[in-house]
């Protein structure tokens, strides 16, 4: 094999295993991990775009070189599908639990004893789940 198809299937490699840890950063919702996973994956995809675009002036002849290539993209490709599904649902959970957590308005009016000794009538806001519990 030509030295550009194999700095290419050593870039796919190196993208894949990048992403893999990525998924186990997900899921463990390592969020530092995460912050110098995506530093190097930017770093990893230029490298990558600058390969490829000297792949499409001199692609490789040999049909396993296609194949191996072809089949590392298709493993990228569902890794970043689930990656990104992964972190679609990390972000709708922390919306739901901090929606959860926030004091909620209610709509009845409600009186209260002002120091006067005059009632009082309005709005109050119903405390939150976490609010109850302290």
């Amino acid at each position: 094999m030509k030295p550009l198809t194999n700095s290419l299937l050593d870039c796919l490699d190196d993208m894949k295993s990048l992403m893999e840890t990525e998924q186990r950063a997900l899921m463990t919702q390592n969020g530092e991990a995460l912050e110098s996973i995506a530093r190097s994956k930017a770093e990893a995809t230029m490298i990558l775009n600058g390969l490829l675009e000297k792949y499409k002036s001199e692609p490789p002849q040999e049909e396993k070189a296609k194949t191996r290539i072809r089949d590392a993209v298709q493993e990228i490709r569902a890794l970043q599908e689930t990656n990104t599904l992964l972190a679609r649902q990390t972000l709708v959970y922390l919306g739901a639990l901090k929606e959860a957590l926030k004091p909620q308005k209610s709509s009845q009016s409600t009186s209260l004893y002002a120091r006067s000794g005059e009632v009082q009538y309005g709005q109050s806001a119903k405390t939150g789940w976490l609010d109850q519990s302290v």
